[in-house]
C-alpha cells in the first residue's frame, strides 16, 4: 500500500465554504501566494468555532480586568430610630466604610491583567495551528489528487502491457511465466489503486471538515507551487522561542502566580473600617466617629500565601521545561524541512525530465523487442513508483514547511498577516 503523508486535523464546524474569486488564479511569486493563501486562510477562519470560543474568553478577561480595578468595598449606612410612648426617643444616622488601605484591588488587578495576556496567547496558539492544519490539508489533498493522477496512469499501463503480454503468449512468443507475471502486475495495479482512492477520500474529507463545506471542485482551492520556500537564516533564531503562543502563555501563568502571591499576602493583612455616627438621642445631639480591625485569629490566611508561591515555583519550572523542548521541537522542524527541500529541488533538477524520458524511452526498447518483457515491467513500476513517491515528498516537503513556520512563530509573518494584540 503506499501510504501518504499524515497530518492531525482539528474539526473548526459546519461552515458554508463558498470559493472566493481567487481559486484559479495562477501564482507567479512568493508575494502572490502568501496573499492569496493568507485570503484563504481568513476565508475559512474567520467563522471558527474554536476562534470564536477564545475570543469570548478574552472578552471575559477584559471584563475581569475591569472588575478588579473596582472599588474592594462598598460603603454602608445604617438608620436607627427608637420610639418611646409613641413619641421619638432617639434618631441615629451611621456611615462606614472599610478601606483598601494596602492596596489589595491593585494586586487583584495585576492578577488579572496577565490572565488576559494568557486568554490573547491561547487565541494566538489556537488561531496558528488551525492555521497551519488548514494549509498542511491543503498540500496533503493536492498531492493525493497528483498520487491518484499516477496510479491510474500506472494501472492503464499495466492493462496495456498485460493485453500486449496475452498477445504474445497466444502466438508463443513469451513464456507462461512472463505472462502470469504481466497479469498479476495488472492486478498489483489495480489493487494499489484502491489504496490510493481510499487515502484521496481521508484526504479530501479531512480539507472538507476543516473548510466546513464541500469540495465540489480542486480548482476552487489555492494551488501551492512545485517551487519551495527558501529558509531566511534570521529567521530560525533563539529570540523566536519567547515569542511563541505556547511560551507567552506560560510566561503569563508565571505571572499570575507571582502576582497571586503578592494579592495572598495582602489578604494576610487586615483592612480598617472607619463609621460616622450622627442624630439626636433623648434631644441632646450626638456625633461620634469610630475605627475597628478584624483579627486574623482563626484563619492567618498564610496557607493560601504558601500555596501561591508553590504554584509560582511550579509555574517557573513548567515554563523553563517547555522552552527546552520548543528550542529542540524548533532544531528539528529546521532539519526536516532542510532535508525534505533540498530533496524535492534535486529531484526537480535531475528526476523529474529523466523519468518523464525514460517511460517513453522502455516503451520503444519493448516495442523493438531491445528488453524483454520481466525487465520492462520491472523498469516501468519503477519509474511509476519514483513519481509516486516524489508526489508524497512534495507534501511532506510543504507539510514540514508549515511545522517550520509554527515551531519558529512566523506563520503570521510568512502569510503577511499582523499579530492581535
Amino acid at each position: 500500500m503506499i501510504k501518504l503523508p499524515y497530518v492531525t486535523l482539528l474539526t473548526i464546524g459546519a461552515l458554508n465554504f463558498v470559493a472566493p474569486s481567487y481559486a484559479q488564479k495562477p501564482i507567479n511569486s512568493a508575494g502572490e501566494l502568501t496573499q492569496t493563501l493568507s485570503i484563504f486562510v481568513q476565508h475559512i477562519l474567520q467563522n471558527s468555532p474554536l476562534l470564536q470560543a477564545e475570543n469570548a474568553n478574552i472578552k471575559a478577561a477584559e471584563f475581569q480586568q475591569k472588575a478588579a480595578a473596582n472599588s474592594l468595598y462598598n460603603p454602608e449606612i445604617e438608620l436607627a430610630v427608637e420610639d418611646k410612648d409613641g413619641a421619638p426617643k432617639s434618631r441615629l444616622f451611621g456611615l462606614s466604610q472599610t478601606l483598601d488601605w494596602r492596596g489589595k484591588s491593585t494586586a487583584a488587578g495585576k492578577v488579572a491583567q496577565f490572565e488576559l495576556q494568557v486568554a490573547k496567547a491561547k487565541r494566538d496558539q489556537v488561531q496558528q495551528t488551525l492555521t497551519v492544519e488548514l494549509l498542511s490539508a491543503l498540500a496533503n489533498y493536492h498531492a493525493a489528487k497528483a498520487i491518484s493522477t499516477l496510479t491510474k496512469r500506472r494501472s492503464d499501463l499495466m492493462r496495456r502491457f498485460s493485453e500486449v503480454t496475452k498477445e504474445a503468449f497466444n502466438v508463443g512468443d513469451i513464456e507462461k511465466s512472463s505472462y502470469g507475471l504481466a497479469q498479476l502486475a495488472y492486478a498489483q495495479a489495480l489493487i494499489q489503486d484502491s489504496d490510493i482512492e481510499v487515502a484521496l477520500s481521508d484526504r479530501l474529507q479531512n480539507l472538507e471538515s476543516l473548510i466546513g463545506g464541500t469540495v465540489d471542485s480542486i480548482n476552487n482551492l489555492p494551488v501551492l507551487p512545485k517551487i519551495l520556500p527558501t529558509m531566511k537564516t534570521g529567521w530560525a533564531t533563539q529570540n523566536l522561542i519567547a515569542k511563541l503562543p505556547q511560551i507567552r502563555i506560560l510566561q503569563n501563568q508565571k505571572l499570575v502566580a507571582e502576582a497571586a502571591i503578592r494579592s495572598s499576602e495582602l489578604n494576610k493583612v487586615s483592612d480598617p473600617t472607619l463609621s460616622l455616627m450622627t442624630g439626636e438621642n433623648e434631644g441632646d445631639s450626638v456625633a461620634g466617629l469610630s475605627i475597628s480591625f478584624p483579627i486574623n485569629l482563626f484563619n492567618s490566611y498564610e496557607n493560601e500565601v504558601n500555596v501561591a508561591k508553590n504554584q509560582s515555583l511550579a509555574e517557573e519550572k513548567t515554563l523553563k521545561n517547555a522552552y527546552i523542548f520548543a528550542q529542540s521541537k524548533l532544531k528539528n522542524a529546521q532539519k526536516t524541512y532542510q532535508l525534505t527541500s533540498n530533496a524535492w529541488r534535486v529531484w526537480q533538477k535531475n528526476g523529474h525530465d529523466v523519468l518523464t524520458q525514460q517511460i517513453q524511452i522502455l516503451k520503444q526498447k519493448f516495442e523493438l523487442n531491445e528488453i524483454n518483457s520481466t525487465d520492462y515491467l520491472v523498469q516501468i513500476k519503477q519509474t511509476l513508483e519514483t513519481q509516486i513517491a516524489a508526489q508524497a515528498l512534495y507534501a511532506k516537503a510543504w507539510e514540514a514547511w508549515f511545522n517550520w513556520l509554527l515551531m519558529s512563530g512566523n506563520i503570521k509573518q510568512w502569510l503577511g498577516e499582523k499579530n492581535e494584540k
